[in-house]
């Protein structure tokens, strides 16, 4: 027979989450609490919160219960059952854990001795995918280093993964203890499997699952903008309760902002931009054949061509190959969607003329020029001097630098990979490359 008591202590964490912190509470409201004794631990889909009644049972502090909760809301609520998207489960539920234990920990929730955090990758800056690439680009190195396929090496994600974080939370549960001992997450037919030990790992505690559609197959394009709008609108919700109790947790009314522009498709930001600056329009008389070979049906922009485009790539040496190459893509993206001119310019703290481009070039291979420090003076400097008539300049930099230009008298897109920070002048734009 199976147990209740764990379902009653999970709506019990959440009710005193409404009373205590209402944003989260309030916003948990949009997941069922679903009993499954195949779950060693917890688990969300962006649908449900599936636990084990041992495991929920197994926390003597109801705080700890509220964390799950909460834990599991805000995964969903950062859209993370999307954004798996083909990633190692694992190492992407590692860097997932380590950026919502930091935004719980914030918030003053009670984070039990075994969950993930760090100073570091737990901070208020720090995404997903950004903590993702980190540990992926660790465990590469600590693997080649080893020479033998990995073994005997462990990242610094993985060495966290698999005991109590050195940073993270202070209170040591015995109960929690026991929970941990139930058993590791069944495989999933998706692919989706714990560590196969019999003691599950800290990801395990709450994990996330690729959103699947009601009937349990892969999500259609609709159903996944469905369920992302149905968590913008429930945190449009809790945002506004806790706006009219004055309980909005720190930063996370900037973190839900931000997301939302981070979740737009890079290309949709770029053409809404263009056509803006362009003061062009969109026609379904001639659908955007990009999209048709993905039976997708967008419009093209009206007109012939568009003026000349502006495209700065920062070219510093806080810019890593990576960087370069997602940079390189979106010029392309840009060239071969739109009839125009794009002049590249590289930029670390001087200028380099990176050449005309067309369509006609496609497929583009830049060759960046650069690797100093950075100033964002030069390439408006340049465009001054060799009397370069941009409709528009699309920026593409990691946002590492102070020295700023005057504003120019044509619109500028800042496209910023990493950190967020403020400008002053132009449009910003967060990316989060795949």
């Amino acid at each position: 027979m199976v147990s209740t008591q764990g379902l009653e202590r999970m709506k019990q964490a959440r009710a005193r989450l409404v009373l205590n912190q209402l944003f989260f509470g309030s916003a948990s409201m949009g997941l069922r609490f679903v009993v499954d004794e195949n779950c060693a631990t917890a688990y969300t889909d962006g649908r449900i919160i599936g636990f084990s009644p041992a495991f929920i049972d197994s926390f003597s502090d109801i705080a700890h219960v509220e964390f799950i909760v909460c834990h599991e809301t805000l995964h969903c609520l950062m859209m993370h059952p999307l954004r798996l998207q083909g990633r190692e489960h694992r190492l992407a539920n590692i860097a997932m854990d380590y950026v919502i234990n930091g935004i719980c920990k914030r918030a003053g929730l009670k984070l039990p001795k075994e969950c993930l955090y760090d100073e570091k990758l737990s901070a208020s800056n720090m995404s997903f995918e950004i903590v993702y690439a980190l540990l992926a680009k660790e465990e590469k190195e600590k693997k080649a280093k080893a020479g033998n396929g990995g073994q005997g090496s462990a990242s610094k994600g993985q060495e966290q993964a698999s005991g109590s974080s050195k940073d993270g939370g202070a209170d040591d549960d015995q109960g929690n203890a026991q929970g941990n001992a139930q058993g590791g997450s069944k495989p999933e037919k998706n692919g989706n499997k714990g560590s196969g030990s019999d003691k599950p790992e800290p990801w395990q505690m709450g994990e996330v699952r690729e959103a699947k559609s009601a009937s349990g197959h892969e999500m259609s394009e609709a159903e996944r903008a469905q369920l992302e709008n149905d968590w913008k609108l429930a945190a449009a919700k809790a945002l506004a309760q806790a706006r009219n109790t004055g309980t909005v947790p720190a930063g996370m009314e900037r973190l839900i902002k931000d997301l939302t522009v981070k979740k737009r498709d890079l290309e949709d930001v770029l053409r809404d931009f263009i056509v803006r600056t362009f003061d062009g329009d969109y026609t379904w008389n001639r659908p955007n054949k990009r999209h048709i070979i993905r039976d997708i049906y967008l419009p093209s922009i009206k007109g012939e061509s568009i003026p000349l485009i502006a495209m700065v790539m920062d070219t510093s040496g806080s810019i890593d190959q990576e960087q370069v190459s997602y940079f390189q893509a979106k010029v392309n993206s840009v060239l071969s969607e739109f009839n125009t001119t794009v002049r590249v310019i590289y930029c670390d703290s001087h200028a380099y003329d990176g050449g005309e481009f067309t369509n006609n070039d496609l497929p583009l291979k830049l060759k960046p020029k650069g690797g100093g420090g950075t100033n964002f003076k030069p390439p408006f400097k340049f465009i001054e001097k060799e009397g370069i008539e941009p409709t528009c300049l699309i920026y593409y930099t990691d946002g590492y630098c102070s020295s700023f230009p005057k504003e120019p008298d044509f619109p500028v897109l800042w496209a910023i990979y990493g950190q967020e920070r403020q400008v002053p002048f132009g449009e910003v734009v967060m990316l989060t490359p795949q």
